[in-house]
């Protein structure tokens, strides 16, 4: 019987089986990380996970955006409905204080074609 120093046969049932013996040195080397199927499969699902967020994010990112700034334009041409209602369009300092304060601006100017 053939067998490499220091290793003792496998003994199955009193009987000595060959071709297996047992080792406490050997190490079995694991494949590398990305070389598995459930390491590619997380890998894969990460990915795919994330470009959704990024599909689902940025239109609502950018949605929200125009929300905002067309808010601001509707309170801006309130203030400018507010100021063309007047006689001669002017209003006191403390009206135009408010106004602003409503529509978030530093000042509103209305332009008028002649």
């Amino acid at each position: 019987m053939n067998r490499a120093p220091g290793r003792a046969p496998l003994q199955a049932g009193g009987i000595a089986c060959s071709l297996c013996y047992v080792s406490t040195m050997t190490r079995v080397a694991l494949p590398p990380m990305l070389r598995s199927l459930s390491a590619r499969l997380l890998v894969l699902t990460i990915f795919f996970v994330m470009l959704g967020e990024v599909m689902i994010f940025a239109p609502s990112v950018g949605r929200f955006r125009i929300n905002y700034l067309e808010g601001k334009i509707a309170a801006g041409h309130l203030a400018i409905l507010a100021l063309e209602a007047t006689p001669d369009n002017m209003v006191s300092q403390p009206l135009a204080d408010r106004m602003s304060g409503h529509s978030g601006s530093y000042c509103t100017s209305a332009t008028t074609s002649r």
